[in-house]
Formats: structure tokens, sequence, C-alpha cells
């Protein structure tokens, strides 16, 4: 694991919803750092308008909180479109469901790797949006999140490559 840049510790916590939301994606791409060993897309973690790259990436950045059954808390643009949601209703969906009951299982023997590993990456897997289309996600990485403290916040992923056509393969 890396150590711990000196640009990239915590700041202080941030209250209302437009700094939780820009504390949360900076949170994300810290863990992410630490973990991985590398930025985020080279991204400037001093960037003002971080949250907003984010935001706006053309790849898919989603996350959850802890428990044993979180709802997912966070997602950019490109994982509402897929999900077929807005930010309130995605934060209304528990993570386990955006995969088929058939296939739960599996993704929760993957999130345990995934807690226990710190990050898994590679990975793919179908999923469903609220409409109930299916689209197929590849090469994803998964990451454990801690907060400003350094404490467990939940997980995160993010990928860029999905298939609505191929779910097979």
């Amino acid at each position: 694991m890396c150590a711990l840049a000196p640009s990239l510790r915590s700041k202080t916590p941030l209250h209302n919803n437009h700094d939780w939301h820009r504390q949360h994606v900076y949170n994300l791409l810290r863990s992410y750092y630490n973990l991985l060993g590398h930025k985020f897309e080279n991204l400037n973690f001093n960037e003002p308008t971080l949250g907003d790259v984010i935001l706006h990436s053309e790849w898919a950045v989603i996350s959850h909180g802890n428990g044993r059954d979180p709802f997912f808390n966070y997602g950019n643009k490109t994982a509402l479109s897929l999900f077929e949601v807005n930010l309130n209703q995605l934060k209304k969906i528990r993570s386990r469901n955006s995969a088929e009951i058939t296939f739960q299982s599996d993704r929760e023997i993957f999130m345990q790797q995934v807690r226990a590993k710190g990050f898994v990456t590679g990975y793919s897997g179908v999923r469903i949006s609220a409409t109930g289309k299916r689209f197929k996600i590849k090469n994803v990485t998964v990451w454990n999140v801690t907060d400003e403290k350094g404490e467990p916040a939940g997980q995160a992923a993010c990928f860029k490559d999905w298939d609505y056509n191929n779910l097979n393969n």
C-alpha cells in the first residue's frame, strides 16, 4: 500500500449536500490512490472542480455505503444514465439489487474479496437498470473507501466499458 501523499491528506469534513458530494468524491479518489498506487485518470486532487470532473467523466463512478446491505450513495452522470435513474432514485437502491437475483450470491462473494484485499481490478458482470435493461460491465475496478478520518466508508467502482448486446462474453 502506498503512503499517503501530503497533497492527499484528509481535509476538514464538509457539511452541506454539495460539499458532502465534493468531500465524498475526494474520499473515493484518495482511497483509490492509496490502494492502487496511482491517481484515477491522473487527476489533480487540488483541482477546485474535481467533483464536477468526476460527475461528467466518461467513466462510470458509483459507490455504496457500509453495512450488511448498503444503499448506493453516489453515482456520476454516466452511472446514473446506465442505471436509468437520478441521484435521489439511486440512493434508494440497495447495491446488491444492481445484480440479478441469480447472481447476487456471486456478487457478495466478490465483494467479500474486495473487503479483504482492498481492491480488485478486471471484474466483469451483468447489471440491471431501474427499468430492467440488462448490461454487462467490463474491466471494473472496485475498491474500499475510507472517510476523511480513515474509517471505512463503503466501496466504489469505476468502469468505462459496458455492453448491452454481448451479455455472455
